[in-house]
C-alpha cells in the first residue's frame, strides 16, 4: 500500500493537470463531445494566383447544330491582379509576393479577353461544408472596383451530384441562373500543343460537372482542381450552339 502522503500528492498533481488541461482547450468547444479543432480548408475549383492564365479554342455552330463558317479563335482567360481588405473596408491591390494570411480574405480579377473588366472572385474553404466553393463577390472595370453587401456562390466545391443552388450573375438583365453539380467523376482532356511530348493531350477524371440553366439556355461547364476551368457547351432548345475547351494552362503556385 502507497503511503498516504504519496497518494495525496498524487490527486494534488492529476487536479492541477486537468486545470490546465481545461485551460488550455478551445473555447469552441462544448459540452456532448463535439470536435475541438475545425474542418480542415478544402482547395478551390479554380486555382486563384496572379497571372495565372488560360486559353481555349472556341467553336460556334448553328442553329442545326452544324459547326458554323465562322472559324475557330482562341479565347483567353487570366487573374489579372488581388486585393486585399484595409481596416476600412476598401480594396487595396496587392501582389502574389506580398505574403498571405490565412485568416484574411483575398479578392482576385477574373478577366477574359484583355477587356479590363470582369468579375471579383474568391474562394471560401472553410466553413459551412454547403457554403464552400468559388464565389462573385463584385466587379471591376479598369482599376474601379464593386464589392457586394454579399459575395454570390458561383461553383460549390466540394459538393455532391445534384446539389443545386441560384445566382444573379452581374450585368445586364438580372436573370437568376439555375445552376447544379451533375458530376463529381467527370472525365475531360486538354492539349498541351507546345510541349515536345509525344501525345500532347492531357486526359482527367475526378471533374467537376455543373450544368447551369438560364430559360431555354443550357451550359455545362466543366472544372478541375488543379487545371480550373476546363470547358463549356451552351445547347438552346437541346442543340449546341458554341463550346470551348483548354489548349494551354499558365499557372503559378
Amino acid at each position: 500500500m502507497k503511503p498516504r502522503r504519496c497518494i495525496v500528492l498524487e490527486i494534488l498533481v492529476l487536479g492541477v493537470t486537468a486545470s490546465v488541461m481545461r485551460c488550455a482547450m478551445p473555447s469552441n468547444v462544448k459540452e456532448g463531445g463535439a470536435s475541438d479543432h475545425p474542418i480542415p480548408t478544402t482547395a478551390g475549383i479554380l486555382p486563384l494566383q496572379v497571372d495565372n492564365r488560360w486559353t481555349y479554342r472556341y467553336t460556334m455552330f448553328d442553329s442545326a447544330g452544324n459547326r458554323a463558317s465562322f472559324p475557330d479563335r482562341d479565347l483567353k482567360l487570366a487573374i489579372t491582379g488581388m486585393y486585399r481588405r484595409s481596416e476600412g473596408g476598401e480594396l487595396v491591390p496587392i501582389t502574389r509576393y506580398d505574403g498571405y494570411d490565412s485568416a484574411e480574405q483575398y479578392f482576385y480579377r477574373y478577366e477574359w479577353e484583355s477587356l479590363d473588366s470582369g468579375y471579383l472572385v474568391c474562394h471560401r474553404g472553410t466553413g459551412d461544408i454547403g457554403g464552400r466553393g468559388l464565389y462573385i463577390a463584385g466587379t471591376f472595370v479598369h482599376e474601379r472596383t464593386v464589392l457586394f453587401d454579399t459575395a454570390r456562390l458561383w461553383y460549390a466545391y466540394p459538393g455532391d451530384d445534384l446539389t443545386s443552388w441560384t445566382i444573379d450573375l452581374p450585368g445586364g438583365d438580372t436573370v437568376s441562373s439555375a445552376i447544379e453539380c451533375v458530376s463529381t467523376t467527370d472525365a475531360a482532356w486538354f492539349g498541351r500543343f507546345e510541349a515536345n511530348d509525344p501525345s500532347p493531350l492531357v486526359f482527367l477524371d475526378s471533374c467537376y460537372l455543373y450544368r447551369e440553366t438560364i430559360g431555354e439556355d443550357v451550359y455545362y461547364h466543366c472544372f478541375h482542381p488543379a487545371h480550373g476551368r476546363m470547358s463549356m457547351r451552351h445547347y438552346r432548345g437541346g442543340v449546341v450552339r458554341e463550346s470551348y475547351v483548354l489548349i494551354s494552362e499558365i499557372l503559378y503556385p
